[in-house]
């Protein structure tokens, strides 16, 4: 997080209008910037209590295994809802995706943080990242919560439309 925020000072950016962060991205950006907060937070579907605290071997392993079988034509199997653009761009960002990067920060012991009033949360409904009890809890707590009907944690993924519809502060 700390990295994240001396990036953005460097750039000469004295407070960011947006930002978002996606699952752990997420998690990194609601540690990021604690003296100057973009003026929009977003976190999509970012696991509020994250497990943790794993092996770190194992987690590597599975995420490797998890990188390996995201390829276009397994996607087409587990992701029917996905058009051939998604799967591909999918199996694209799956070969770019760092197991290792993902592991150590999945073995970090397990802790839960909080999205702060006035920020948004956007989720996949149903999630199981930001469960449905915990969006009401957000809700209640001045965040403003946004689902996304039936899609999968890459919300934009053939649910695009309904993703940037759900953000007009981002994509308005």
């Amino acid at each position: 997080a700390d990295a994240v925020t001396r990036a953005v000072a460097d750039a000469g950016v004295a407070r960011p209008a947006l930002a978002i962060g996606h699952s752990f991205g997420g998690i990194v950006l609601g540690e990021a910037f604690p003296e100057r907060r973009p003026e929009v937070v977003v976190y999509v579907d970012a696991p509020l209590a994250p497990g943790g605290g794993g092996d770190p071997v194992e987690i590597q392993a599975a995420y490797e295994r998890d990188r390996r079988n995201r390829t276009a034509e397994a996607l087409r199997i587990s992701r029917p809802e996905y058009s051939d653009r998604d799967r591909e761009v999918e199996g694209r960002a799956a070969e770019r995706f760092d197991p290792a990067t993902a592991a150590a920060l999945a073995a970090v012991p397990s802790y839960a943080w909080q999205p702060e009033p006035g920020s948004i949360v956007v989720r996949a409904d149903p999630s199981r990242f930001v469960s449905a009890e915990e969006a009401a809890r957000l809700a209640a707590s001045g965040v403003d919560v946004r689902g996304i009907p039936g899609a999968a944690h890459s919300v934009w993924y053939s649910h695009f439309d309904a993703f940037t519809s759900a953000l007009p502060e981002a994509f308005g």
